[in-house]
């Protein structure tokens, strides 16, 4: 048995001003640290005495998990298109490591919903350069 959350995608960057155990310690997740990968957060329900970090007990979790400061993303594992990201990962960065168009880039988008057209196929990447002389 494991838990529900388990390979759950979370967005922890409004958690890291508010954590009792200050910034470092939930950034340290992401960025990597004595070893660790980088790229997944091992919750310490049982504490990790060498580095002094308290027990964090499971009602923690329930309590916060699903707050305004720690937002669900995806599943580990799912696909998920860039325009369905929530606003806060939708950054240039993203969008480079991912091959997706970042927000404000010069291209546009056609958009056409006629009746009995097939559906379009994103990796043909159909962009064009749109000018207006209207401020």
């Amino acid at each position: 048995h494991v838990h529900p959350d388990h390979l759950n995608v979370y967005d922890f960057s409004g958690w890291v001003s508010v954590h009792n155990g200050g910034a470092y310690n939930i950034q340290k997740w992401a960025e990597g640290f004595d070893g660790h990968e980088g790229w997944y957060l091992m919750y310490p329900y049982a504490g990790v005495s060498e580095r002094n970090v308290p027990q964090h007990p499971m009602s923690r979790w329930y309590n916060n998990g699903n707050g305004d400061n720690i937002v669900y993303v995806a599943r580990l594992g799912d696909s998920l298109p860039y325009r369905d990201l929530i606003d806060g990962l939708k950054t240039d960065a993203v969008a480079n490591y991912f091959g997706a168009l970042a927000p404000g880039s010069a291209q546009g988008l056609i958009i056409c919903g006629s009746h009995g057209e097939v559906a379009n196929d994103p990796s043909l990447l159909e962009g064009f350069d749109l000018h207006s002389d209207e401020q």
